[in-house]
């Protein structure tokens, strides 16, 4: 049975790449560049475990530069 309160949230947002060339006026990622990114690998198995752990939906964001 999944967490009771991974039910209630139903989502995760899940940031692809912090390397993003759009400045949006609400974004809330003030590193842009300055940060590792993850492997195309790391980030399936993230979006799997995100899946595993019950959430319904996976919003991803991220931006128009990523890997």
């Amino acid at each position: 049975m999944y967490d009771p309160l991974i039910q209630k949230i139903g989502n995760a947002d899940f940031e692809l790449t912090y390397k993003c060339n759009l400045r949006c006026l609400h974004c809330y990622n003030p590193h842009h560049n300055n940060l590792k990114e993850l492997t195309k690998n790391e980030k399936k198995n993230i979006i799997s475990q995100v899946k595993n752990a019950g959430f319904k939906e996976i919003h991803i964001n991220g931006g128009g530069t990523f890997n």
